[in-house]
């Protein structure tokens, strides 16, 4: 009876699934070769940019400090912290002199908190619109040496260079040599400027 069945050639079939295989094979995509080369693109860029900064740092070590000779003309500066000490004499390591402190005027615009000139003063020191220890361009209403800041010991005092518009202080119109003190108001050209004395 099995004898009598006729023959069922499969092989067209199973040339039909292998086709269908291959062709879906071709379709489909691989991810990967390409998480692999993404992969190894993130880590070269990385590994680059740690190089780079390494040779930055280096550079930064290496190159020279250039070293900018200070202005004669004053500059706006930052005041020291004030420092109390015991008042006993200091000596610099591996040497048997007195540390010298330098004694400064610093001028603080009341107007501006940031405006501050310093000068170091021995016996007095000049303030002007175009001449001086401590210059102030910005203001016409100056004279060129508007006045002077004296050093007797430890007592301080203002004159008027006969300036045109003369010198205040504490609102008072300076005649001669006034006696100020540390916190004392200068009123110059258009500026008034809190005057401290500090040793640094």
């Amino acid at each position: 009876m099995l004898s009598s069945l006729p023959k069922i050639d499969l092989n067209p079939a199973v040339e039909t699934v292998n086709e269908v295989v291959k062709e879906a094979d071709k379709q489909s995509f691989n991810w990967l070769p390409v998480a692999i080369i993404a992969a190894g693109i993130v880590v070269a860029v990385i590994v680059i940019s740690i190089v780079v900064l390494k040779v930055l740092k280096r550079r930064k070590k290496t190159e020279p400090v250039k070293r900018e000779e200070a202005p004669k003309q004053s500059a706006y500066c930052e005041k020291p912290d004030v420092v109390k000490h015991s008042g006993k004499t200091m000596h610099l390591w591996g040497s048997g002199e007195t540390a010298e402190k330098q004694m400064y005027v610093y001028l603080s615009d009341i107007r501006e908190e940031k405006r501050i000139f310093r000068a170091p003063i021995n016996d007095s020191i000049i303030i002007g619109r175009k001449e001086g220890d401590i210059v102030i361009t910005d203001d016409a209403s100056l004279s060129r040496r508007h006045c002077k800041i004296i050093k007797r010991g430890s007592s301080y005092y203002v004159e008027d260079l006969d300036s045109a518009n003369g010198t205040r202080y504490e609102g008072d119109l300076v005649t001669g040599e006034m006696p100020i003190l540390p916190g004392g108001i200068l009123t110059i050209g258009r500026h008034s400027m809190k005057v401290e004395m500090i040793e640094d």
